[in-house]
């Protein structure tokens, strides 16, 4: 099994787990630095071993010689010990070896192998389960949150599954590339497209923290809990400036949310909610939950940074997301869209065919709103619901997620109106005259 660097994974298993886990790659000696050994004798004594032990059926081995290679060791887990070869020696200094040539009168050839699959080791293919964990799953939905996490769905592993891990203080997902941990009951996610929508009982995170900095025209740089309806903000790398006309989403006291911190080989970190588009040069405006280490963003400076890594935070500093008339803003140094995206891809999906992007559907949804506040009034005050979503969005919101809830026909019908809708409000505020010629604002 290979162990990653960047978890802590086997550490979590071993203090919180049963059986013994038979490595098949040499994994990093940082493994035994953290975990303390249980004994400071390098062997045990068969009369140390009780009958509970050699009889328990997690025992895969009562002397070494029944072990290919390496040792037979004994584990002691939270719950149970019992003895498990150690193949290629790994757990050296972290859980004893029985004595040479110790061994137990018991019929080894009883006892089950303690090879993984030879297909999940030497193929990388895994047997198919019919118990999985779905994706709506609240422990799935909480393992997304946190940091530690290294997968979504099998897909993201280069073999075997991604597997929701389950201990008693947290929940988190892994690549288990040798279907090593199968034996704990810990399901592997089926196949389905990761969800990005939290659960309705939970704030819907649609924007940037309250610590996040944008750059105001007249004052500087300042944390976005700061900013004001009616602020002029850096919206591109040109240097331009332009009013926030609404916030989408003003909800200082928010509860806890999930957000995605991206930095960059430069230095730059930029966070912002999972489903939030970040401009990217090679593929457009995208979620943030799809950008990856080596995509390219616009730095404000005009340059262009690679990311070096991305990961989830949590926070709880206020949900903010400011609208301009352009669609985008500055934040963080990095140019970012005033939207989201409420499917995973960037562009709306129906049947598996991509209809049009997020960020020109709800750029255009909001022209009618943009030109209200550019000629009707200044809109220098609104309202919000009890979790922080503009007047202005929130029925635009949940009819958005309604018919994206709905069967492939409904779906398409609804969303060939609403891009009719759309392609005329963009169309008027492009050619404001014909607000003139209709009487709706006057010279």
């Amino acid at each position: 099994m290979k162990i990653s660097t960047r978890k802590t994974l086997l550490i979590t298993v071993i203090s919180s787990t049963v059986p013994l886990i038979t490595a098949k790659s040499n994994p990093h000696s940082s493994l035994r630095k953290v975990v303390q050994a249980n004994r400071e004798d390098d062997c045990v004594s068969i009369s140390e071993i009780s009958s509970n032990v050699t009889e328990s059926p997690q025992t895969k081995c009562t002397s070494n010689s029944a072990c290919n290679s390496g040792l037979c060791r004994l584990i002691t887990g939270t719950e149970s010990q019992f003895l498990d070869c150690d193949e290629t020696n790994n757990f050296e200094g972290v859980w004893p070896a029985l004595c040479v040539d110790a061994s137990i009168d018991n019929d080894d050839a009883n006892l089950e192998s303690t090879d993984s699959p030879e297909s999940a080791d030497d193929s990388g293919d895994v047997p198919v389960r019919s118990d999985c964990v779905k994706t709506d799953n609240s422990n799935y939905i909480a393992a997304l949150e946190n940091d530690v996490t290294e997968c979504e769905s099998n897909g993201d592993c280069s073999f075997g599954f991604c597997r929701l891990a389950i201990s008693t203080e947290s929940t988190w997902l892994f690549c288990d590339e040798g279907n090593n941990f199968d034996e704990l009951g810990w399901f592997p996610v089926c196949n389905e497209v990761p969800i990005r929508e939290p659960p309705s009982n939970q704030t819907i995170s649609l924007c940037f923290p309250g610590t996040a900095r944008v750059t105001v025209q007249d004052k500087g740089d300042i944390p976005m809990s700061q900013l004001r309806l009616g602020d002029s903000i850096l919206v591109d790398t040109n240097g331009n400036y332009e009013s926030v006309y609404t916030f989408g989403h003003y909800h200082p006291n928010s509860p806890k949310s999930p957000f995605m911190k991206i930095e960059t080989a430069n230095g730059s970190e930029l966070t912002l909610s999972l489903n939030h588009m970040v401009k990217t040069v090679a593929s457009g405006t995208i979620p943030a939950a799809n950008v990856k280490k080596g995509d390219s963003l616009f730095h404000t400076s005009g340059k262009i940074e690679l990311v070096e890594s991305t990961k989830r935070v949590q926070l709880q500093q206020g949900l903010y997301a400011p609208f301009t008339a352009s669609g985008y803003l500055i934040v963080d140094n990095m140019l970012v869209s005033n939207y989201v995206a409420l499917q995973e891809k960037s562009f709306l999906q129906i049947a598996g065919k991509s209809i049009a992007s997020h960020q020109w559907i709800a750029h255009a949804f909001n022209a009618p709103h943009r030109m209200y506040c550019h000629y009707i009034t200044a809109c220098t005050k609104e309202t919000y619901d009890a979790e922080g979503i503009s007047q202005f969005v929130a029925i635009p919101l949940a009819l958005s997620k309604w018919i994206l809830r709905q069967n492939t026909i409904v779906m398409g019908v609804c969303s060939i109106m609403i891009a009719i809708f759309c392609g005329i409000f963009s169309f008027v505020e492009q050619y404001p005259i014909l607000l003139l010629l209709l009487g709706v604002v006057t010279a």
